[in-house]
């Protein structure tokens, strides 16, 4: 299908006339009935319950050991580290489990 582009040129008070000649003639305009839109009310704003404290474990990332553990070695407590992980059954962080992060967390902290 072939378009083709046509420009006319029409003075502005003839607008309507070339619009009823290409659509056909207004139909007749009849008055809207105008009826009140019902506005929802606002929700009662009711705070949310707390979400309960997440389990301290997942908070602890091994990052967060590592760089503890880094700290505590270079102020010379080298052996108390190798302790802690060995309590959890490891012989380093990388063999630490997940499920002790948190507790060897403080055992760490607690070498401060």
């Amino acid at each position: 299908m072939e378009k083709v582009k046509v420009t006319i040129e029409i003075p502005v008070e003839r607008l309507g006339a070339l619009a009823d000649f290409l659509i056909g003639p207004a139909q007749e305009k009849r008055p809207i009935k105008e009826e009140p839109v019902p506005v929802p009310e606002e929700p009662a704003v009711v705070a949310a319950p707390s979400e309960p404290e997440p389990d301290a474990s997942a908070k602890v990332t091994k990052a967060d050991l590592r760089a503890l553990g880094v700290e505590l070695t270079k102020a010379g407590k080298k052996e108390d580290v190798v302790k802690v992980f060995a309590k959890y059954g490891a012989e380093n962080l990388t063999t630490l489990d997940e499920k002790y992060f948190s507790e060897a967390k403080k055992d760490l902290e607690a070498l401060r």
